[in-house]
């Protein structure tokens, strides 16, 4: 699940990713200027839901520009089903799919190639480890990027440091 900030007590110490739906869906936009219609795909783990509700939710203000449209919660070969039927008047934004709806769980990069092979329409994703998995770009969030700031907070943390010495 996403942990809101905001949330954590003020002694523990992170690293964020910012899921950037809107930044993403423009850019799409912008490559793809006869798109009238935006698939959101997401699969039925409580993440994906959540994904997915984020997502409706920060895409409100473009709904008088794009139909935005969903593919959640069904079965992978559903959304197999879907992505092949679209037109050249769509892209794709690939949310997370942990789940299906049958309740198979999927390695999501692996899910996101096979679905992106499939699809009809332009995959786009924020995610950083679906590129060269099946989508064509993205606002991407940097993880590989986080990893040194993650192992400097533990190193930091296992000389005994106090953890209100640490930055965010």
């Amino acid at each position: 699940h996403c942990i809101r900030e905001e949330a954590l007590p003020p002694a523990i110490r992170y690293t964020s990713a910012q899921m950037d739906v809107l930044a993403t869906v423009e850019l799409a936009l912008r490559l793809h200027p006869q798109a009238r219609r935006v698939l959101l795909v997401a699969g039925d783990a409580s993440y994906d839901r959540d994904a997915l509700e984020r997502a409706l939710r920060e895409l409100k203000g473009l709904e008088q520009k794009v139909k935005i449209e969903t593919v959640a919660s069904v079965s992978v070969g559903e959304m197999t089903a879907r992505l092949a039927a679209l037109t050249a008047d769509a892209v794709v934004l690939q949310l997370t799919v942990h789940t299906d709806a049958a309740g198979n769980a999927y390695v999501f990069r692996d899910l996101a190639a096979k679905l992106s092979s499939a699809s009809a329409a332009p995959m786009y994703s924020f995610y950083d480890t679906l590129m060269g998995h099946g989508i064509v770009g993205g606002n991407l969030m940097n993880r590989e990027g986080q990893r040194p700031a993650i192992g400097e907070i533990a190193r930091r943390l296992l000389r005994g440091e106090s953890t209100t010495n640490l930055p965010m």
